[in-house]
Order: C-alpha cells, then structure tokens, then sequence
C-alpha cells in the first residue's frame, strides 16, 4: 500500500487502519507528506512510525534521485514515478503495471481515476465520493478537462523522473531494469511499452517476457 499524498490518507484511512490490522505480513510505503493526512486522526506523523516501524518503508519523495548514500530518495513527480524505481531495489523478472492511464483519454473513457466519478451519468454519486477530499465533476466538463490536462502534463513529467531514476539505479546499484509493461494501450505514459490485457494474459501465460523496445528506442536517441 503506498501513499505519496495526505489527501489518499485522509480519503481512505479506513481502508489503512484495516490493512496494518492483517496478520500477514505487509507493507505501509508512504512519505513524510503523506503522513501528514493522519493528524485529522488524532496520530502524529511520529507516533504512527514509531508504531508500525516494523511494517513501514518510508520513503522520500525529493532529494532523489537515488544514491548509495541515500537509496530511499527519490525526484518528486507522480506516485508512480517513485513506485516503480523502489520496486526495482526487489530486483523483479518483470513487472506488469494496471491502471497508469496518466489521465483520461476522452476517446475511450469519461472516468479518469477511481477519486472521482463520471460527469454525465445519470447514477447517483458513488458512496466512496462522500469521503473527504473527492470531488465529483458531474456537471463540470469543463473542470474534468482540466483535470485531466494536469494529469497530462503530470504524466510527461513522470515519465522523466522515472527514466532518470533508472539510470541511476543501472550506475551506482548495477540494477538492471527488466522488462516493464503498462497494461493501458492508450495511456499517456510512453515509457514503458503499452499493451492490452490480452497480451498482459498471454506473456504471463508464456513464462517469458520480451526487453522493453519501447524504452530503449526512447534512452538511445537521448
């Protein structure tokens, strides 16, 4: 579970209080920022590290991008762009990533991110959008438009930051990036090639994935 924002923890505190309660093992990832949301509960920043220090990986989401001196820092930019250089220090086969669609593409999709809901329907409002910090752009094209021409921009610069972080972590970790897939055919993100779930399906079924083409031809003509 990572939270790069005050806001998603504020949003969906439930959903983190239920997560650290599991008995299985896992893993809180957030950054200083982020917990900043917990204060509306009662919790300081300190006291909730000093109290799932053994279930949480906190991260820095500027400084970067990372060192040996300081691995946990990475250039800030969109969750995803600190998410997939931290998962390459697991040193991982392959990785298929869903639901990096950078924004909403209005040829094939009014609904942009599970925080919001479609502007035109005619449904009532999800129960998720009573929660504090959704906003709804029912009504609003205007507002969704640029909404998504944010997450546009934020998507280009992603994309950036995430290339940068991987020839860090190649220089000064030898980690050598493996092949990374965005299941998303029309996402904004051009980083990582783009392949529907089909595909996705088929290369998991195969057992074998392909280098990323995409990328390279993108780093080689830098």
């Amino acid at each position: 579970m990572l939270f790069t924002q005050p806001g998603s923890i504020r949003a969906w505190h439930p959903e983190l209080v239920k997560f650290r309660a599991r008995s299985p093992p896992n893993l809180v990832v957030a950054n200083r920022y982020a917990l900043s949301g917990l204060s509306g509960f009662g919790m300081s920043e300190r006291e909730f590290v000093a109290r799932h220090d053994k279930r949480l990986l906190l991260v820095h989401s500027d400084g970067g991008p990372p060192l040996p001196s300081r691995p946990l820092h990475f250039e800030n930019g969109p969750s995803v762009s600190l998410l997939i250089p931290l998962l390459l220090f697991a040193r991982p086969r392959r990785i298929f990533l869903f639901g990096a669609d950078g924004g909403s593409n209005p040829s094939f999709s009014k609904r942009p991110y599970f925080y919001y809901d479609d502007y035109d329907s005619d449904a009532e409002p999800q129960e998720f959008l009573k929660r504090p910090g959704m906003v709804s752009f029912k009504g609003l094209p205007r507002k969704l438009d640029e909404y998504n021409h944010r997450q546009h921009v934020n998507a280009i610069n992603g994309d950036r930051v995430i290339d940068f972080a991987f020839h860090s972590l190649e220089a000064h970790f030898g980690i050598q990036v493996p092949p990374i897939f965005n299941v998303c055919p029309h996402s904004t993100h051009r980083v990582f090639p783009r392949i529907g779930i089909d595909d996705a399906l088929a290369t998991l079924a195969d057992g074998r994935a392909r280098p990323a083409p995409e990328r390279r031809a993108k780093r080689a003509s830098n």
